[in-house]
């Protein structure tokens, strides 16, 4: 048992040995920043509560120090995502509402948004109303995220209402969306 525990220490001090000299030598990498990378914000970097954490704050900011490209996606609005990524330092657009927008960050823009056919959001907004149920249409007019609704009407409605018009990142308008308005997201 002397003689195993022997070999078993001096291959342990050789291993390490070894490790200290590989980890000592510099090898230069090279970025690839050919290459895009997407995290999905909800249920991978953020935690359960929709934060992310210190050490993800830390490691994707020193990652965008170095000029890596990555962004995020999410289902999220503009309202419920820039201020749970405020301390992050994108340089490139973020993928929002499921891929409905890309919004750039920087240049507080939309360069890319699909809207949903103009007759089908309408439609929708009247089917809602008939049925007298609330919908909030999110529109982009002029470079700028709207969201319309008509009046509320139940408790809970005027609730939702007075929260949506807390936030930041858009403006909220009470009646339905102009005509030439670009709906993208129907709630």
């Amino acid at each position: 048992p002397t003689l195993y525990a022997i070999n078993r220490a001096a291959d342990t001090f050789i291993g390490i040995g070894v490790s200290y000299l590989i980890n000592g030598f510099w090898f230069s990498r090279k970025s690839d920043t050919a290459v895009l990378y997407v995290a999905a914000f909800d249920r991978v970097l953020a935690q359960d509560n929709g934060t992310l954490s210190n050490y993800t704050l830390m490691n994707l900011n020193r990652l965008l120090e170095r000029k890596a490209a990555i962004t995020i996606a999410s289902h999220r609005t503009l309202a419920t995502l820039l201020p749970r990524i405020q301390d992050v330092n994108f340089h490139l657009p973020v993928i929002i509402m499921d891929g409905a927008a890309i919004y750039n960050i920087e240049e507080r823009s939309f360069p890319f948004y699909v809207a949903l056919p103009a007759d089908v959001a309408r439609g929708a907004a009247r089917a809602g109303a008939t049925a007298e149920v609330q919908s909030y249409q999110y529109a982009i007019l002029h470079d700028e995220l709207h969201v319309f609704c008509a009046l509320p009407g139940s408790a809970y409605e005027q609730v939702l209402d007075e929260r949506l018009q807390l936030r930041r990142y858009h403006s909220y308008v009470l009646g339905l969306p102009p005509e030439n308005a670009d709906v993208l997201f129907l709630f």
